[in-house]
């Protein structure tokens, strides 16, 4: 696809979206470091064969809402689903910390903005409604949900000074089980997983390009959470296992404080780009 036709297809987005202020090219420039890996020398080799309908969009409406499961304290897990059912399955938890609130605000302005064609995406705003009401980052049990999941897991100790529980036994907690279910029957090409505070974005799964071209979109550079204790059972490790080929990946925003509605909305856009990719 030329930069030309890439350019054509995002005005038709900022169209469809009526709520759009700016192309994302723009939003990117103000915001993104200048690096050699540039946006088009991603995207462009890989959507040269983009059928002609991914061009369309799927109006804003949610075709289906669904309980994948319940919380310690009984508070349902809610997964909304948009676009198009049976195409490319996009999946975004915006919150696994209760803490960590911001990505939260991505999935419901998703819900808002036209889906394109051929994607069908699924919004998690969190995964750990105990956690968000307390405002802790391990669920009602005191379990950090990101060291809970069952591929690679090991044993780590509660601790109120570093917060990263594992629980006593892989996946022994409602929402990792409900969670790891859900990826089993839907089976996401693509995930994404929001945390704060670090600012940065991993390059995990098994299309490296696709959280590269997430990065320089919002103007995140690459790099890794360094864990105080062991980074094992890991939401995403978890489902990248699980889904052959998939593409899961980390975005790290920065603290909430520093988080605006501008930026929301230069990482919704995103996703819906990279969702094509």
């Amino acid at each position: 696809m030329t930069t030309r036709r890439l350019l054509v297809r995002s005005a038709a987005f900022a169209v469809a979206a009526a709520s759009v202020a700016a192309p994302v090219a723009r939003e990117v420039a103000a915001v993104a470091p200048v690096r050699a890996v540039t946006l088009t020398s991603i995207i462009a080799p890989l959507t040269a064969t983009m059928p002609a309908d991914r061009l369309s969009f799927v109006p804003p409406h949610v075709i289906e809402s669904r309980v994948i499961g319940t919380s310690v304290l009984g508070r349902p897990i809610i997964a909304d689903r948009m676009g198009t059912p049976g195409g490319r399955v996009v999946l975004l938890i915006g919150m696994i910390h209760g803490d960590e609130t911001k990505g939260s605000l991505i999935t419901q302005l998703l819900r808002t903005m036209p889906t394109p064609v051929g994607i069908d995406l699924w919004l998690i705003d969190t995964m750990n409604p105990d956690g968000f009401a307390a405002g802790t980052r391990g669920n009602a049990n005191g379990v950090d949900l990101n060291r809970n999941f069952e591929t690679n897991w090991s044993y780590i100790p509660p601790s109120t000074t570093h917060r990263q529980y594992s629980g006593e036994n892989p996946a022994d907690q409602p929402e990792t089980q409900a969670v790891e279910e859900f990826i089993r029957e839907v089976q996401p090409m693509v995930g994404l997983w929001y945390h704060q505070d670090a600012n940065v974005i991993s390059l995990g799964g098994a299309r490296k390009e696709i959280p590269t071209a997430y990065g320089l979109l919002v103007g995140l550079e690459p790099g890794t959470v360094p864990c105080s204790q062991l980074c094992t059972g890991t939401a995403g490790t978890f489902a990248n296992k699980a889904v052959p080929g998939s593409t899961n990946f980390l975005v790290e925003l920065p603290a909430s404080d520093q988080v605006d509605a501008a930026m929301i909305r230069r990482h919704a856009e995103a996703v819906l780009t990279v969702a094509q990719m």
